[in-house]
């Protein structure tokens, strides 16, 4: 016979689904709906972790689920709170994933993809591999390009790079060296190019735009 419901005599497990949970709630095979108040910007529920008595300790972290639109059908969103320690307010609202689909850090209102908004806010990538930040684009011939941490076993640089072409444009070495079409910069900037125009043209290493009638530009060759 199939049980829909199982509680164990031994452990106390309950299990929906399943005739042999392993935790003290165990679903198998379903969803688990919550649904909570009428009013706009209510919790329509909560998943909440507390340390014995909420009442006494008040809610260490919930995860609440939003309604965002007046119409009770329509519009959601998803809430994380964390509580400070020595404290029993129920805790603050952390991040916020909104009806767009939106990530907010500090936030109620994210207005991009993810927006971190917070006093002395940093981001920080730790890896045991080369990180790199990826920007790249669906428009036609738009390049990925990456901004690397680059770690060769003894040194490390900071590169840009064009991915699709497989190209170091800029990069910067340990000692602050900035390199210009080489990966390998022996003074503080050094700019390397395959030809330069001697009239100043497109191909001079370093080219400074003069908005005057008697220079056009002004090229500086190696």
């Amino acid at each position: 016979a199939t049980a829909d419901l199982i509680l164990q005599n031994s452990g106390g497990n309950v299990g929906i689904g399943t005739t042999g949970p392993s935790q003290k709630l165990h679903v198998h095979g379903g969803h688990i709906l919550i649904t909570g108040g009428p009013s706009d910007a209510a919790a329509n529920g909560e998943v909440r972790f507390t340390y014995i008595s909420e009442s006494s300790y008040g809610v260490a972290a919930k995860i609440a689920g939003l309604r965002t639109d007046a119409d009770q059908a329509k519009g959601g969103a998803l809430a994380f709170y964390t509580q400070a320690d020595n404290t029993s307010d129920g805790g603050t609202e952390r991040m916020r994933i909104d009806n767009a689909g939106n990530v907010g850090i500090g936030t109620t209102s994210p207005g991009e993809a993810l927006e971190i908004n917070k006093s002395g806010a940093n981001l920080k990538v730790v890896s045991d591999n080369n990180v790199y930040l990826s920007l790249d684009t669906t428009q036609t011939n738009g390049d990925e390009w990456h901004i690397f941490n680059a770690n060769s076993g003894a040194t490390s640089t900071l590169q840009f790079k064009n991915i699709d072409q497989s190209k170091v444009v800029m990069l910067m070495d340990e000692t602050g060296n900035v390199g210009i079409g080489t990966t390998s910069p022996a003074r503080k900037l050094q700019v390397n190019a395959s030809s330069y125009t001697e009239a100043g043209g497109a191909d001079a290493n370093i080219h400074f735009s003069v908005a005057n009638s008697t220079w056009s530009g002004i090229g500086i060759f190696g």
